[in-house]
């Protein structure tokens, strides 16, 4: 048996819910159910700060506070999706959502799913918290990646030549 590599995401687009059973029908009420939904019901486990960083040029980073909740959900496989997929996948949902974000600024609304557990945890705030934690590392490396190939680092103009990249080639940083 394999084991299988923990997984998070955003969720970016609002997923239809399955019920808890593969075999089970869904009511036609539950076949509109979304994970935009999913968390209304939920209880908050807490709330923390988070650093946000300035978005356009001339804005400052602030810091946002944000209730943080939790829960499983069966995600339904996509309608024309591979029929060789599972019909659903159950995931755990963490949503967090900006408390009075400040006058002109859209409040924070990050859905994002993982197979990592976090309700049934000791402590289930603890776990929340850390998959936004590793949420935002995420966000971070893909931010250095996106700087590396930025005309700042001309990363792509050092590694241009048509072969297989020489990773001792120096990179510009001038």
């Amino acid at each position: 048996m394999r084991a299988l590599l923990p997984i998070l995401l955003f969720a970016m687009a609002a997923r239809a819910l399955a019920a808890d059973d593969d075999a089970a029908a869904l009511s036609l009420a539950d076949q509109t159910a979304k994970t935009t939904q999913a968390a209304s019901d939920w209880r908050a486990f807490g709330t923390m700060a988070v650093r946000v960083p300035p978005h356009r040029p001339g804005e400052t980073a602030r810091i946002a506070k944000v209730n943080v909740k939790a829960g499983r959900v069966c995600i339904a496989r996509p309608l024309h999706g591979d029929r060789a997929d599972p019909p659903s996948v159950m995931l755990t949902l963490v949503e967090v959502n900006e408390i009075d974000p400040p006058k002109g600024h859209t409040p924070i609304v990050w859905r994002l799913l993982t197979t990592l557990p976090v309700c049934g945890a000791p402590d289930e705030f603890a776990a929340a918290n850390e998959i936004v934690q590793l949420y935002r590392l995420r966000w971070r490396i893909e931010q250095v990646f996106r700087a590396t190939k930025s005309d700042g680092l001309q990363a792509a103009a050092a590694t241009s030549n048509k072969t297989t990249p020489n990773l001792a080639s120096p990179i510009r940083t001038d």
